[in-house]
């Protein structure tokens, strides 16, 4: 039975060709879909959620959640190298004229996963207990020795 689940998934995975508007559409379920990618939620980290959401992709498109999973990480990558010729030439001190700007047919439409690793900005309440507890390890170092 195995053999021949693995030969159907295969088969499926052979056929499925993502044409552009299937890419498109899997952004949109992705995005609407936020604790896939969005590790601020608090379920971002509920492996069962995001299984779940996952599970529910790939129905939509016939395919395994394995097949989801893959172009997936295939568009976030292609998404950062994207991101980082922007900044890379932006920061080579050309020209306006000679700034990156993709054309990669589904960039806009991914634009927002640009800062989904950026950390959350601290409040000054955080800010200053975060300094603090540097203040005391430092001072338990210098004066116990310790941690």
């Amino acid at each position: 039975m195995h053999v021949i689940s693995f030969l159907f998934s295969y088969f499926i995975l052979l056929n499925m060709k993502w044409s552009n508007e299937k890419v498109l559409t899997l952004i949109e379920l992705y995005r609407s879909r936020p604790v896939l990618w969005d590790c601020k939620l608090k379920n971002y980290k509920d492996r069962n959620k995001r299984h779940d959401a996952f599970i529910e992709i790939a129905v939509s498109f016939g395919v395994e959640k394995d097949e989801i999973e893959r172009k997936l990480k295939n568009l976030l990558c292609h998404l950062s190298r994207e991101i980082k010729k922007e900044k890379d030439s932006v920061k080579s001190g050309g020209g306006t004229g000679e700034v990156y700007k993709s054309k990669w047919f589904v960039y806009e439409s991914m634009l927002f996963l640009r800062d989904r690793n950026r950390p959350k900005e601290m409040t000054d309440t955080q800010v200053m207990k975060f300094f603090l507890k540097i203040r005391i390890i430092i001072y338990h170092v210098v004066c116990y020795g310790e941690r």
